[in-house]
């Protein structure tokens, strides 16, 4: 017997004592409560927070707000209200374009567009501003199908003339600013613990802001998007790429190289598009700078800015 006990496992033991131990019985009024119960989720704690300090409220103020400015405000302010369910699969119109969309090419372009016309004029306002951002974000994240969505929305624009207007909302001169304006992820240290999902991180990050550029400028080729847009974000490139090299913190330095590089990678696909006329001055600007000064310059991507100089793009 001992030595039985001796092999058993700590479950074993476990339910051998369970069986062998007299249990109490539950009284009559116990079980009444608890066949009553109903068994209901938990709901989740949300953690309260004070607000921060020195944060007053702001004294409102009396502007006089042109009709544009109404408009473009009008627009925005949807784009907010359905920021957080753009991409919820919450409604079977919505579904039924996502389908539509994924199922597009070349032959069925004027057939599939058509179907996602006819189930715009269906429905509402906010939900055409959804469904023309789901189409951006999608060009924005496959720039292969930049070409086939572009005509897509060309072809929206066409049936409906708000469209024009929602997609220049989008894809605009403050879309690049927070594009390219917010934080770079610089390519992680192979000695990272985290390394293989900072290195997804960082492709992702890097693909989103190029598949901007790729996207922009076909929606630009196609009559979509104006020029001023587009110059408008050249000349901030530029001006970003200028400060971006000269930039002498060494505790930034790999940031700074990795934010240069994406916007050569920008100026690739301008002079694609446009031509190096565009950027050539400014190129042989940036290319004047020192080494000793443009530390922040890599050799990848001072190649780059001599073949875009050249005319050669790849």
């Amino acid at each position: 017997m001992a030595a039985a006990v001796a092999m058993m496992t700590p479950k074993d033991l476990y339910d051998y004592e369970a069986k062998m131990t007299e249990m109490l019985e539950i009284p009559d009024s116990v079980r009444a409560v608890i066949a009553g119960m109903e068994a209901l989720p938990v709901a989740p704690v949300y953690v309260r927070r004070a607000p921060a300090a020195g944060v007053g409220r702001a004294q409102a103020k009396t502007t006089v707000v042109s009709a544009a400015d109404a408009e473009a405000s009008w627009r925005r302010s949807t784009i907010h209200a359905i920021k957080n369910a753009a991409r919820k699969k919450d409604d079977p119109d919505y579904e039924k374009i996502i389908a539509i969309v994924n199922k597009i090419v070349d032959k069925t372009l004027v057939e599939k567009t058509a179907d996602v016309v006819g189930i715009l004029g269906t429905r509402d306002e906010e939900f055409r501003v959804r469904i023309v951002n789901f189409i951006f974000d999608r060009g924005v994240c496959t720039p292969f199908y930049s070409k086939l969505l572009a005509s897509l929305i060309k072809g929206l624009c066409a049936a409906i003339p708000a469209v024009e207007e929602d997609i220049a909302v989008f894809c605009s001169i403050d879309t690049f600013n927070v594009m390219f304006g917010g934080e770079t992820i610089p390519y992680p240290k192979s000695t990272d613990e985290a390394y293989d999902d900072k290195v997804c991180a960082w492709h992702k990050h890097r693909e989103v802001r190029r598949g901007f550029g790729v996207f922009a400028l076909e929606l630009f080729s196609q009559g979509i998007v104006s020029e001023d847009m587009i110059a408008d974000s050249i000349k901030t490139a530029i001006e970003d790429l200028e400060e971006t090299v000269c930039n002498e913190d060494p505790a930034v330095k790999v940031m700074t190289t990795e934010r240069a590089d994406q916007i050569v990678n920008f100026m690739t696909e301008v002079v694609k598009v446009v031509g190096n006329h565009v950027v050539k001055v400014q190129i042989e600007k940036i290319l004047t700078i020192p080494k000793a000064t443009a530390k922040c310059l890599g050799m990848r991507s001072r190649f780059r800015l001599e073949d875009l100089l050249k005319g050669k793009v790849k």
